[in-house]
């Protein structure tokens, strides 16, 4: 129990701290464990809801592998069919991939060449020649027509919480500089104001805006450009992002996230809430070491961060024929050189 490894180990150090029962038996065992978890995801999401100073992007929830995409190239193949004041649209071929598979092109946008709108597709099944629209064509019935299916809106991972970094694609953006090769953020209100979806352009994408979310719990962006001119050409993206993790339980061998050395600060703030809610007024004391213990897991987490640099732990000898500041130099012994 000492040594807080297992999230049983926690809960039990933090009832017997507590005065309860530490084998199953106490009447706060279930809110404990769901305290317990409130607190873990609040530091999983950086710590700031419990310390307002802090606000951390935790090494240890970083994702081993980045998440990747694929930017589908916009689909023009064959014509489409038409009626003003209808959902309902009719492709002359079944939307395919650059691979020949059949897709869904569901939440994907939609253009009759010749017309100005842009729709969203709301319902589409793979494999169908026909889906609706978000709302009735305002056009004028017609078949035959050109028009443009792109997509733009991309899901990320399913347990992503948060990115950490600009997303690196492997096709230069033009502006010839290693910028090129990644994607930055900005708010969606920027993104319509510099890229608006009535002039979208096809390229290599370099924004993208984080948007609401088509199923509940799963993030999702949009790109500022919606992809290759050349249908056989996917663009591969990459994205290094913070995992959403688990909640706890009682199992046994399940261990939180947490480098171990800190795990101690699950039970601190455990700790506080039971003493809390016992009107025990050792409970501020208990909060006063949980936060301690937070700041100093913040502290290791920003060191181990910006230690390990090209020159980290490197003698650097003076060079030979280097300039010396102005000024002299007081040697060990007093003596000054100057």
């Amino acid at each position: 129990m000492s040594n807080h490894q297992f999230t049983a180990d926690i809960l039990r150090d933090a009832l017997f701290r507590a005065g309860e029962n530490p084998n199953g038996t106490s009447d706060y065992q279930d809110q404990a464990l769901v305290y317990l978890n409130n607190v873990y995801f609040q530091i999983c999401r950086g710590g700031s809801e419990l310390t307002p100073s802090i606000k951390e992007d935790w090494a240890w929830l970083r994702k081993p592998l980045p998440g990747v995409l694929a930017l589908h190239p916009p689909i023009t193949t064959g014509t489409v069919s038409v009626t003003r004041g209808s959902t309902d649209v009719f492709f002359t071929s079944i939307p395919e991939d650059t691979f020949g598979t059949e897709i869904s092109v569901e939440t994907w946008f939609f253009k009759v060449d010749s017309l100005p709108e842009v729709y969203r597709v709301s319902s589409f099944t793979s494999g169908a020649t026909g889906g609706s629209l978000d709302q009735v064509y305002l056009g004028p019935t017609a078949s035959g027509l050109a028009y443009t299916l792109f997509k733009l809106d991309y899901d990320l991972a399913d347990d992503c919480m948060r990115l950490v970094a600009p997303m690196r694609l492997f096709q230069n953006s033009g502006w010839n500089s290693r910028d090129d090769y990644k994607v930055f953020a900005c708010d969606l209100d920027t993104m319509e104001e510099q890229y608006p979806l009535a002039y979208v352009e096809k390229g290599v994408p370099d924004y993208f805006a984080p948007i609401g979310e088509v199923t509940p719990g799963i993030k999702r962006v949009r790109f500022n450009r919606c992809g290759a001119t050349d249908f056989n050409t996917v663009y591969r993206v990459e994205y290094e992002y913070l995992f959403r993790p688990d909640p706890l339980s009682t199992e046994e061998d399940e261990e939180p996230l947490l480098p171990l050395q800190f795990r101690s600060v699950l039970s601190d703030y455990l700790l506080a809430y039971l003493l809390g809610i016992k009107n025990d007024n050792r409970a501020g004391a208990a909060a006063q070491a949980a936060q301690a213990g937070l700041i100093g897991m913040a502290s290791e987490n920003r060191y181990q961060t910006t230690t390990a640099t090209k020159h980290s732990f490197r003698m650097m000898p003076r060079m030979n024929g280097m300039v010396r500041r102005p000024g002299v130099l007081r040697t060990e012994s007093g003596s000054i050189v100057g």
